[in-house]
Protein backbone atom coordinates (compact mmCIF):
# COMPACT_ATOMS: atom_id res chain seq x y z
CA UNK A 1 0.00 0.00 0.00
CA UNK A 2 2.60 2.53 0.54
CA UNK A 3 4.60 1.40 -2.30
CA UNK A 4 1.40 2.70 -4.08
CA UNK A 5 1.31 6.17 -2.09
CA UNK A 6 4.44 6.68 -3.10
CA UNK A 7 4.01 5.76 -7.06
CA UNK A 8 1.08 7.34 -6.75
CA UNK A 9 2.54 10.76 -5.66
CA UNK A 10 5.12 10.70 -7.68
CA UNK A 11 3.14 10.46 -10.38
CA UNK A 12 1.01 13.38 -9.50
CA UNK A 13 4.50 15.57 -9.43
CA UNK A 14 6.08 13.89 -12.27
CA UNK A 15 2.27 15.27 -13.88
CA UNK A 16 2.41 19.32 -12.19
CA UNK A 17 6.10 19.11 -13.27
CA UNK A 18 5.14 18.38 -17.11
CA UNK A 19 2.05 20.92 -17.02
CA UNK A 20 4.34 23.70 -15.07
CA UNK A 21 6.69 22.98 -18.50
CA UNK A 22 4.04 23.24 -20.91
CA UNK A 23 2.83 26.11 -19.67
CA UNK A 24 6.07 28.14 -19.14
CA UNK A 25 6.72 27.08 -22.25
CA UNK A 26 3.42 28.39 -23.69
CA UNK A 27 3.97 31.70 -22.41
CA UNK A 28 7.63 32.17 -23.50
CA UNK A 29 5.49 31.38 -26.96
CA UNK A 30 2.66 33.67 -26.35
CA UNK A 31 5.44 36.86 -25.03
CA UNK A 32 5.15 39.72 -27.78
CA UNK A 33 7.78 41.02 -29.58
CA UNK A 34 8.27 44.29 -29.04
CA UNK A 35 9.69 46.69 -31.69
CA UNK A 36 10.33 50.30 -31.50
CA UNK A 37 9.24 52.45 -34.62
CA UNK A 38 10.47 55.87 -34.85
CA UNK A 39 8.18 59.06 -35.09
CA UNK A 40 8.90 60.04 -38.73
CA UNK A 41 7.51 61.19 -41.58
CA UNK A 42 6.97 57.60 -43.12
CA UNK A 43 6.00 55.63 -40.10
CA UNK A 44 2.95 54.60 -41.55
CA UNK A 45 5.27 53.13 -44.48
CA UNK A 46 7.21 51.28 -42.02
CA UNK A 47 4.55 49.77 -39.68
CA UNK A 48 2.57 48.26 -42.94
CA UNK A 49 5.56 46.36 -44.04
CA UNK A 50 6.39 45.37 -40.21
CA UNK A 51 2.50 44.03 -39.99
CA UNK A 52 3.21 41.41 -42.96
CA UNK A 53 6.49 40.29 -42.28
CA UNK A 54 6.22 39.74 -38.37
CA UNK A 55 2.13 40.44 -37.63
CA UNK A 56 2.54 39.46 -33.56
CA UNK A 57 5.22 42.57 -33.24
CA UNK A 58 3.93 45.20 -30.72
CA UNK A 59 5.20 48.65 -32.31
CA UNK A 60 6.63 51.01 -29.57
CA UNK A 61 6.37 54.32 -30.90
CA UNK A 62 8.88 57.30 -30.06
CA UNK A 63 10.89 60.22 -31.17
CA UNK A 64 13.80 59.34 -32.95
CA UNK A 65 16.47 60.40 -29.54
CA UNK A 66 13.61 58.54 -27.41
CA UNK A 67 13.90 55.17 -29.91
CA UNK A 68 17.26 55.08 -29.85
CA UNK A 69 17.64 55.29 -26.16
CA UNK A 70 14.80 53.00 -25.35
CA UNK A 71 16.75 50.28 -27.68
CA UNK A 72 20.36 51.07 -26.11
CA UNK A 73 18.54 50.15 -23.18
CA UNK A 74 17.22 47.01 -24.68
CA UNK A 75 13.91 47.66 -24.00
CA UNK A 76 12.65 45.67 -26.67
CA UNK A 77 14.51 43.46 -29.07
CA UNK A 78 14.52 45.17 -32.29
CA UNK A 79 14.11 48.77 -34.10
CA UNK A 80 12.62 49.29 -37.32
CA UNK A 81 13.75 52.49 -39.51
CA UNK A 82 17.74 52.91 -39.95
CA UNK A 83 21.03 50.91 -40.71
CA UNK A 84 23.70 48.75 -38.40
CA UNK A 85 26.29 51.68 -39.21
CA UNK A 86 23.89 54.89 -38.02
CA UNK A 87 22.65 52.61 -35.19
CA UNK A 88 26.37 52.48 -33.97
CA UNK A 89 27.04 55.68 -34.20
CA UNK A 90 24.39 57.60 -33.17
CA UNK A 91 22.64 54.85 -30.65
CA UNK A 92 25.99 53.07 -29.18
CA UNK A 93 24.05 49.57 -29.95
CA UNK A 94 25.15 46.73 -32.03
CA UNK A 95 22.68 44.68 -33.97
CA UNK A 96 22.53 42.34 -36.63
CA UNK A 97 20.21 43.57 -39.45
CA UNK A 98 17.66 42.46 -42.15
CA UNK A 99 18.02 43.64 -45.76
CA UNK A 100 17.58 47.37 -46.96
CA UNK A 101 14.22 48.10 -48.10
CA UNK A 102 14.31 52.18 -48.75
CA UNK A 103 17.38 54.91 -49.11
CA UNK A 104 16.63 57.96 -46.70
CA UNK A 105 18.46 60.57 -45.28
CA UNK A 106 18.49 64.38 -44.72
CA UNK A 107 18.21 66.96 -47.49
CA UNK A 108 18.20 70.68 -48.14
CA UNK A 109 14.85 72.13 -48.89
CA UNK A 110 14.09 75.38 -50.11
CA UNK A 111 10.36 76.38 -51.25
CA UNK A 112 9.37 75.64 -54.97
CA UNK A 113 9.59 79.44 -55.97
CA UNK A 114 13.35 79.50 -54.52
CA UNK A 115 16.61 78.28 -56.26
CA UNK A 116 17.97 74.84 -54.94
CA UNK A 117 20.61 74.94 -52.66
CA UNK A 118 23.71 73.60 -54.80
CA UNK A 119 26.51 73.77 -52.51
CA UNK A 120 27.02 73.79 -48.94
CA UNK A 121 28.42 77.51 -48.98
CA UNK A 122 25.37 78.82 -50.26
CA UNK A 123 24.08 77.86 -46.58
CA UNK A 124 26.58 81.03 -44.76
CA UNK A 125 23.82 84.06 -43.44
CA UNK A 126 20.82 81.71 -44.36
CA UNK A 127 18.04 81.06 -41.75
CA UNK A 128 17.11 77.26 -41.38
CA UNK A 129 15.10 75.50 -39.62
CA UNK A 130 14.76 71.88 -38.81
CA UNK A 131 12.48 69.25 -36.60
CA UNK A 132 13.22 68.12 -33.21
CA UNK A 133 14.56 64.75 -32.93
CA UNK A 134 17.36 65.20 -36.27
CA UNK A 135 20.35 64.33 -34.80
CA UNK A 136 22.38 64.72 -37.98
CA UNK A 137 22.33 68.50 -37.89
CA UNK A 138 22.62 69.20 -34.14
CA UNK A 139 25.38 71.44 -35.18
CA UNK A 140 24.15 73.04 -38.24
CA UNK A 141 24.28 76.54 -37.24
CA UNK A 142 28.13 76.43 -36.61
CA UNK A 143 29.07 73.98 -39.09
CA UNK A 144 27.51 75.95 -41.99
CA UNK A 145 27.59 78.99 -40.88
CA UNK A 146 23.92 79.83 -40.62
CA UNK A 147 22.51 83.21 -39.22
CA UNK A 148 19.84 81.67 -37.26
CA UNK A 149 18.66 77.76 -36.89
CA UNK A 150 14.99 76.90 -35.24
CA UNK A 151 14.25 73.54 -34.02
CA UNK A 152 10.86 72.86 -34.25
CA UNK A 153 8.40 70.15 -33.01
CA UNK A 154 6.30 69.30 -35.84
CA UNK A 155 6.96 68.65 -39.52
CA UNK A 156 3.85 71.22 -40.21
CA UNK A 157 5.76 73.71 -38.55
CA UNK A 158 8.88 73.47 -40.82
CA UNK A 159 6.70 74.08 -44.40
CA UNK A 160 4.44 77.04 -42.33
CA UNK A 161 7.88 79.04 -41.79
CA UNK A 162 9.23 77.98 -45.24
CA UNK A 163 5.53 79.42 -46.77
CA UNK A 164 5.59 82.63 -44.59
CA UNK A 165 9.20 83.29 -45.49
CA UNK A 166 10.44 83.08 -41.90
CA UNK A 167 13.21 80.48 -42.81
CA UNK A 168 15.22 80.44 -46.23
CA UNK A 169 16.04 76.59 -45.94
CA UNK A 170 14.85 73.32 -44.40
CA UNK A 171 16.78 70.01 -43.06
CA UNK A 172 14.47 67.43 -43.59
CA UNK A 173 14.24 63.74 -44.23
CA UNK A 174 14.00 62.21 -47.59
CA UNK A 175 12.25 60.49 -49.28
CA UNK A 176 9.25 63.04 -49.25
CA UNK A 177 5.42 62.01 -49.02
CA UNK A 178 3.84 62.95 -51.90
CA UNK A 179 1.62 65.39 -50.42
CA UNK A 180 4.31 67.26 -49.32
CA UNK A 181 5.87 67.76 -52.86
CA UNK A 182 4.37 69.95 -54.61
CA UNK A 183 6.01 72.25 -51.23
CA UNK A 184 9.45 72.13 -51.79
CA UNK A 185 12.29 71.03 -53.11
CA UNK A 186 15.96 70.14 -53.09
CA UNK A 187 19.17 69.41 -55.22
CA UNK A 188 19.22 65.94 -55.05
CA UNK A 189 22.94 65.52 -55.39
CA UNK A 190 23.54 67.20 -52.21
CA UNK A 191 22.87 65.27 -48.32
CA UNK A 192 23.68 66.01 -45.35
CA UNK A 193 23.10 62.62 -43.82
CA UNK A 194 22.81 58.97 -46.18
CA UNK A 195 21.28 55.87 -44.42
CA UNK A 196 19.21 53.07 -45.29
CA UNK A 197 16.19 51.12 -43.40
CA UNK A 198 15.85 47.92 -42.66
CA UNK A 199 14.94 46.24 -39.54
CA UNK A 200 17.65 45.99 -36.83
CA UNK A 201 17.88 43.64 -33.20
CA UNK A 202 20.36 43.63 -30.92
CA UNK A 203 23.00 41.00 -31.44
CA UNK A 204 21.87 38.07 -29.79
CA UNK A 205 21.24 34.25 -30.81
CA UNK A 206 18.31 34.27 -30.39
CA UNK A 207 17.48 37.67 -32.62
CA UNK A 208 18.28 36.16 -35.64
CA UNK A 209 14.91 34.51 -36.77
CA UNK A 210 13.32 37.63 -36.69
CA UNK A 211 15.77 38.92 -39.10
CA UNK A 212 15.05 35.37 -41.34
CA UNK A 213 11.67 35.77 -41.10
CA UNK A 214 11.53 39.81 -42.31
CA UNK A 215 14.29 39.25 -45.50
CA UNK A 216 12.16 36.62 -46.18
CA UNK A 217 8.60 38.39 -46.45
CA UNK A 218 10.88 41.53 -48.33
CA UNK A 219 12.00 38.91 -50.97
CA UNK A 220 8.34 38.37 -51.44
CA UNK A 221 7.27 41.91 -51.45
CA UNK A 222 10.28 42.50 -54.33
CA UNK A 223 8.92 39.98 -56.57
CA UNK A 224 4.77 40.51 -56.11
CA UNK A 225 5.76 44.46 -57.17
CA UNK A 226 4.08 45.68 -54.15
CA UNK A 227 7.13 47.04 -52.34
CA UNK A 228 8.18 48.85 -55.48
CA UNK A 229 4.31 49.89 -56.16
CA UNK A 230 3.86 51.12 -52.42
CA UNK A 231 7.62 53.12 -52.24
CA UNK A 232 6.37 55.04 -55.71
CA UNK A 233 2.73 55.43 -54.64
CA UNK A 234 3.65 57.21 -51.10
CA UNK A 235 7.14 58.11 -51.56
CA UNK A 236 9.23 61.04 -53.68
CA UNK A 237 12.68 61.45 -53.27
Amino acid sequence: MNNKRILSVRGLTLLLVCLCLASCSHAKADKPLNVLVPEVVITEFYTTILKKALPEAKMIFAPVPRAGAEFRRERAPCFLGTDAPTAKKYFQVDTISSDPFLAWGVGIYTPRDKPKISNLEQLKGKVAVVVRGNNFVSSAQKKFGLAKLYVLSEDKKLFIFLDQGRADVAFYWYPLLRSNRAKIHRDEKLSIHQATSALLCLNKPENQVYIDRFNATLLNLRKSGWLRQQTDLLLQH
